[in-house]
């Protein structure tokens, strides 16, 4: 039987040899877009969205992503302004890395904050748990530099109820390393 102090050690061991092998070839990057989303019959045309993106591996990515978006609408003759902020955490799969055009598929889950404020009653917000697979292409155009494009669907669970929306981002990406 193994003590308890091998265990570490092979744990340990483990653990740092495979991290220098992992380093040798991966790339992180930054991710800086507009976004856009569509909730049923209500548009958030004002938005951004940063992600960041560490390829483990040339197909397999790790990626932590930021968003907001807002809407602002009169009704009643009231000011209606509805803000959406998002963070969510996940893998992408690159399908063709290396290559000028990199298409890619991912799917990120986290949590989502929609605040309501309605001039002269207040506001109210609520969580949700977000699950939001999608897809996208990063094009290449000088060094470090790339452009990107996304679609996701964006779907929220607010206890039985849940929202789904068509979330479109275009942006710049920059390589950090």
């Amino acid at each position: 039987m193994m003590h308890k102090s091998n265990v570490w050690l092979v744990c340990c061991l483990v653990l740092f040899t495979v991290a220098p092998v992992a380093a040798q070839d991966h790339t992180m990057s930054i991710g800086i877009g507009y976004q856009f989303a569509k909730f049923n019959d209500v548009s958030f045309p004002v938005g951004a969205s940063i992600d960041f993106e560490d390829r483990v591996v040339q197909q397999i990515a790790l990626v932590g992503e930021v968003g907001w978006a807002r809407n602002s609408r009169q009704q009643f003759g009231l000011n209606d302004i509805t803000t959406h902020f998002h963070s969510a955490g996940g893998v992408r799969w690159v399908i063709r890395p290396r290559s000028r055009f990199e298409p890619f598929v991912q799917v990120l889950i986290g949590s989502e904050r929609e605040n309501i404020n309605i001039e002269k009653f207040g506001s109210d917000s609520a969580s949700a748990f977000l699950f939001q697979p999608g897809g996208g292409l990063i094009v290449h155009i000088h060094g470090r530099e790339n452009v990107f494009g996304q679609v996701d669907l964006h779907r929220a669970a607010h206890g039985d109820e849940s929202m789904n929306a068509a979330r479109f981002v275009v942006g710049l990406r920059f390589e950090i390393r």
